[in-house]
């Protein structure tokens, strides 16, 4: 066996002096690594070289009894491909580096959903020029989820799928779930994040709801950088669904909306990178149509509502096709944090502002029949550090028909307050406000929304047409005992308030609130999908408030600001919202 050994080891040996010997090519740049030295900043020198490494999710051996589980994940996963990396670099060899460039091309590698982080480091190559070693880890592939239930059947839902199929920067994932006395949910979503061998993002899906469906297709250049001359989307889709309606007294009754959208727009770049400003247009079509009469959602089915009278008059079709100008202006830097939305991992922060404006005017094409106007204004602005970050993100929608009425205003904000004064530790606190007037689609607030509500309240019977909910969360985490993922524990306490306005069984009502503990968890360590499970006591009186146990998984570090379901089903849905998605 030691012979053996030491023959092993002069084989390796000479393989890795022959290599040394060779000349390393951008071909051969994964399977070599410049030899350890100084990195250098880039200061216009001329790229040599550029290698890329690319790492599974598990770089590090688990603990003996779990190291099968590391080595059946290496085996199966596909690490991302060079090139797919590559074409993500806004620097190429023979090009003159800069660190400007270095680093966009880093934060464009950590925006991508598949990755977990990258860092690009440049080597003096001892001729006057640079070698470029970038090296990215891959985020856990696997898409899986089963919903079970305690009584027969077992088996209510499944969800497979892979976010890299083939190391290609491919998301591809099925979905199936049990509708009981509705269809079943059946559902299909696929993006490619470099369709046709670019930075473009295509997407297709296509789901039977137990009470609708969804579909629509997209394709996007994304405005990625500020270096990148012009972004550009196309896209048609469509939605049916119901929107409920909680009522104090009784059971709550629903609408069945049908909205179908298309619009085709792009914008380009004015000025110079980190003060710019970026200009273009769009064309829009949408169609919004609404059932006349209310039914009540039972767990046996539909039923007719007894009360439908109690609902508004002003809800009613509408087919509208608008010409927008786009207008918006950055003055951003990006400040590389870590532990902020993810429970370690690393996350770009936008420091400075952004304002995104469109004045949209309706034309009498594609069947457009509704003569109006529409205004659309989004604000940004960030400021902080590592350690203490301060943002706020509001966007505000309105339309103006015929006369001197506006109608269809929504207004929604985020504002946060990241405090982390050790590695261990954050303080997270956050406010989160919705309001909407004359919105002539179905539209009511409630505290029973995922992402806007209070943990507790999916029961309630507090509704209304503005809302205000304050959350404030102390995380721990302790030093990590195993390389198999990070841990956490939270503790969280959230107040909200309705407001009443000009919408069907709406109310002021009193402060409610939450309390409660997290445990959070993210696999592999530095994961930027967090997930947690949390366990919510109500307190402020409500009576159809209960303690509720929540599991949730999602990746938060991608946009700051989240919409709640309730609010964002009730802005337009023909507007080209990606092209002011800034990353």
């Amino acid at each position: 066996m030691t012979r053996a050994r030491v023959v092993l080891g002069a084989l390796l040996s000479a393989m890795a002096t022959r290599a040394a010997a060779q000349p390393v090519t951008d071909a051969a740049a994964s399977s070599a690594r410049p030899a350890v030295r100084p990195t250098v900043l880039c200061t216009r020198q001329v790229i040599s070289n550029i290698v890329v490494l690319t790492q599974p999710p598990y770089t590090d051996r688990l603990p003996e009894r779990l190291e099968f589980v590391r080595r059946a994940m290496v085996n199966l996963h596909a690490n991302t491909r060079d090139d797919v990396v590559r074409r993500y670099l806004l620097l190429n060899v023979g090009d003159e580096c800069t660190e400007l460039m270095r680093q966009e091309s880093e934060r464009l590698l950590r925006v991508q959903p598949f990755l977990v982080d990258a860092r690009i480091r440049a080597y003096d190559d001892g001729k006057g020029g640079v070698e470029l070693e970038v090296e990215t880890r891959d985020e856990f592939s696997v898409v899986a989820d089963l919903r079970l239930s305690g009584v027969a059947p077992m088996l209510r839902g499944v969800t497979m799928g892979e976010s890299n199929v083939a190391g290609r920067g491919v998301y591809a994932a099925m979905q199936w779930r049990d509708g009981l006395a509705y269809n079943d949910l059946v559902g299909v979503r696929v993006v490619d994040h470099q369709f046709m061998g670019e930075r473009n993002i295509a997407r297709l899906y296509g789901t039977r709801a137990p009470q609708g469906h969804e579909y629509g297709t997209e394709v996007l250049r994304p405005y990625y950088t500020d270096l990148q001359r012009m972004a550009w989307r196309i896209g048609v889709g469509g939605t049916r669904d119901y929107v409920r309606f909680v009522r104090p007294n009784d059971a709550g009754a629903a609408l069945a909306l049908r909205r179908e959208f298309a619009d085709i727009g792009a914008v380009w770049r004015v000025g110079e990178p980190g003060r710019l400003r970026l200009l273009g247009a769009a064309l829009t079509h949408s169609r919004d149509a609404v059932d006349s009469r209310p039914v009540i959602i039972t767990p046996e089915g539909f039923r007719d509502d007894p009360l439908a009278s109690g609902f508004q008059p002003f809800y009613r079709q509408s087919q509208v096709t608008r010409i927008n100008a786009l207008a918006g202006m950055r003055r951003l830097s990006f400040l590389r944090v870590e532990g902020f939305d993810a429970l370690t991992g690393v996350q770009d922060m936008r420091v400075g502002f952004e304002s995104a404006f469109m004045l949209a005017r309706s034309v009498g094409l594609l069947g457009g029949r509704d003569n109006d106007w529409f205004l659309r204004y989004g604000l940004y602005a960030g400021a902080g550090s590592p350690r203490s970050f301060v943002g706020v993100e509001t966007v505000t929608e309105a339309r103006r028909g015929q006369g001197d009425a506006w109608d269809g205003i929504i207004s929604s904000g985020h504002a946060a307050w990241y405090f982390k004064p050790w590695r261990n530790q954050l303080t997270l606190t956050s406010l989160d406000w919705g309001a909407g007037w004359n919105v002539r689609v179905p539209y009511q607030l409630s505290f029973a929304d995922r992402d806007g509500g209070l943990l507790g309240y999916r029961n309630s019977r507090l509704a209304g047409s503005h809302r205000a909910v304050l959350r404030v969360e102390q995380r721990w985490l302790p030093s990590p005992r195993t390389t198999v993922g990070d841990l956490g524990l939270a503790f969280f306490a959230d107040v909200g308030r309705l407001w009443s306005g000009d919408v069907p069984f709406a109310a002021t009502s009193p402060v409610r609130g939450t309390v409660g503990v997290g445990l959070l968890a993210a696999v592999p360590r530095r994961s930027r999908r967090m997930w947690r499970l949390d366990l919510g006591i109500p307190v402020g009186g409500d009576p159809f408030s209960q303690i509720e146990v929540r599991f949730t998984g999602a990746d938060f570090t991608r946009v700051f600001a989240r919409q709640a379901r309730d609010l964002d089903q009730a802005r337009e849905r023909s507007l080209p919202r990606s092209l002011f998605t800034w990353p």
